[in-house]
């Protein structure tokens, strides 16, 4: 079958009006990049989302032509879209216009990728999935942390006590002989003095 009978049927994808004016090249690697570039469903329908919208704006902001997109209209729907969403939309939009123009590019469709020299905002996640252990509950969670492992061989068991062991240490301020250790001490104990 023709790969190119997708586009003409009309059971096939809308492509967007600026993917279609580009030619039929384009509207091949077009749809080339959703279906061989990404294999996971669920990124693949988010990034379906991103790369509409993106076109959508440009349309809708003059930009005819899909060679005439720039770094400077990038970074104005990455601003914009800055405004109405949360860090994590906003970088995952941005990743997407990177990945698709970069395989553009590479198909010879787009001379550069115009996403290339984009920033996107900040984010970090300042709280971590693991909870402190205080040093009252240790004991009483290595006790329950023994019990879950029965089914494993002995040597496995150890292991995984040992690394408990470890991180409650850490987690604690405990040093090797169990006293709680100050900063000049800890300094001490490793200058050997």
């Amino acid at each position: 079958m023709n790969p190119l009978a997708l586009l003409e049927s009309p059971a096939g994808f809308a492509l967007p009006a600026i993917i279609e004016r580009a030619g039929k090249g384009a509207s091949l690697r077009f749809l080339e990049f959703f279906t061989v570039n990404i294999r996971n469903p669920n990124t693949r329908a988010a990034y379906g989302c991103a790369a509409g919208a993106f076109l959508h704006w440009c349309e809708e902001s003059g930009i005819a032509e899909l060679r005439q997109v720039q770094p400077v209209h990038v970074a104005a729907y990455i601003e914009q879209l800055g405004c109405e969403r949360s860090a994590p939309t906003v970088k995952q939009h941005l990743a997407c216009l990177r990945m698709l123009f970069d395989w553009l590019v590479t198909g010879q469709v787009m001379p550069s990728n115009p996403s290339h020299a984009v920033r996107g905002p900040r984010h970090s996640v300042s709280k971590g999935a693991t909870p402190v252990i205080s040093s009252g509950r240790s004991p009483r969670a290595a006790r329950q942390h023994g019990h879950g492992y029965r089914g494993r061989p002995a040597r496995s068991r150890a292991h995984c006590r040992h690394g408990f062991y470890l991180r409650t240490r850490h987690c604690c301020g405990r040093s090797q002989g169990g006293r709680l250790l100050s900063a000049n001490t800890a300094v001490q104990d490793r200058s050997g003095l």
